[in-house]
């Protein structure tokens, strides 16, 4: 996967769960489409619910000046996933900033 200055080798094909398609360019393979977000939910059985997710790129995927634009594409290459905060308060410890749309 090639984004900006990161180039990470991936495993995957087109008919895969964690598909990539790609076209060749310069003897690499370069991915063009392909599944792009995925989120495990789990219920325990008192009722508390617990997520991890992953995109393979950023929540930023068009502005390549963006800190988010590749920020999860070496986990993606790893096959691992990031816990989804649920708990207010830790969103907020670990928010880089605050807004609200429109102000």
């Amino acid at each position: 996967m090639k984004r900006n200055d990161i180039d990470l080798p991936l495993n995957g094909g087109p008919d895969v769960l964690r598909a990539i398609h790609s076209k060749e360019k310069n003897g690499k393979r370069l991915p063009t489409a392909g599944d792009c977000f995925f989120e495990l939910v789990e219920w325990s059985p008192s009722g508390e619910v617990s997520a991890k997710s992953l995109h393979q790129f950023g929540s930023s995927t068009r502005d390549s000046y963006s800190p988010h634009y590749s920020d999860q594409s070496e986990i993606f290459a790893r096959e691992e996933m990031k816990p989804v905060l649920m708990d207010l308060e830790k969103i907020k410890k670990n928010s880089i900033r605050s807004y609200r749309p429109g102000e």
